[in-house]
């Protein structure tokens, strides 16, 4: 318990002050992390509004076709998955040049 109250001050230092963060004149390591995490959940939002407005194209086309000529969206899903396991891969490829 002693530890929670230890830490929670902390915690809340840290987001009092990300409120008052001006990003665009970060200096200090915790002030460019924060603000390149704030980007970070950014650009993740807009490729998952991105995503879902694909698979709507995806599922429109599919709602036209025959029942044998079917695969829009499962391709896209398909595709997305593949780079996924793609973009991790290389990434942990690449931390081996970090070592």
């Amino acid at each position: 318990m002693r530890n929670l109250i230890f830490v929670y001050p902390i915690l809340f230092a840290t987001s009092v002050e990300a409120q008052d963060l001006d990003c665009a004149n970060a200096m200090a390591q915790t002030e460019l992390t924060f603000c390149a995490e704030q980007d970070w959940m950014a650009a993740d939002t807009d490729l998952n509004d991105a995503y879902g407005s694909a698979r709507d194209v995806m599922r429109q086309i599919d709602s036209e076709l025959p029942q044998s000529e079917l695969g829009a969206e499962m391709n896209l899903t398909d595709g997305q998955r593949a780079w996924n396991v793609f973009r991790d891969k290389v990434c942990a490829a690449e931390g081996y040049i970090m070592h």
